[in-house]
């Protein structure tokens, strides 16, 4: 099985030996600073015992403290920016079956359609928002 976070890089397809079952987010954007915090909650399902969990993520800044699997905390946490992954490493593997990944995120809400952004900007005076949105497609769910 895997042996180093090094190899996940340069993949077009996440490692298949963790398969997400369900995702649980909640996201709260402040529309004022262009920003959201998030948590997700992910159970997952592990094939095979694996040190190593990798995950799709793209123009988010993960709080490294705040993740969990389980009740283990990853000894290693690496964001590879150009091939939109963020590997977590476990000092021992993590067995076969389900578990449940949880961790905190930030981001900026941007004026690109993907992801979760914003669809306009502040009107007037009084400093009316307009509300944000997401796009949920394959590549939009990594931001």
């Amino acid at each position: 099985m895997a042996e180093s976070s090094e190899q996940f890089r340069d993949q077009s397809r996440l490692p298949r030996f963790a398969k997400p079952l369900r995702y649980d987010l909640v996201l709260r954007p402040d529309l004022a600073a262009y920003t959201f915090f998030g948590s997700a909650s992910a159970a997952v399902s592990m094939s095979v015992p694996t040190r190593f969990l990798v995950l799709n993520v793209a123009e988010l800044a993960v709080d490294r403290s705040s993740i969990r699997f389980q009740d283990w905390a990853p000894t290693e946490v690496l964001q590879f920016e150009e091939d939109q992954i963020l590997v977590l490493g476990f000092v021992r593997e993590l067995p076969p079956g389900e578990g449940v990944l949880t961790m905190d995120f930030t981001g900026t809400l941007k004026d690109q359609m993907g992801g979760f952004y914003r669809s306009g900007e502040p009107e007037g005076d009084d400093g009316d928002i307009q509300p944000s949105a997401g796009a949920l497609h394959v590549q939009g769910r990594r931001r």
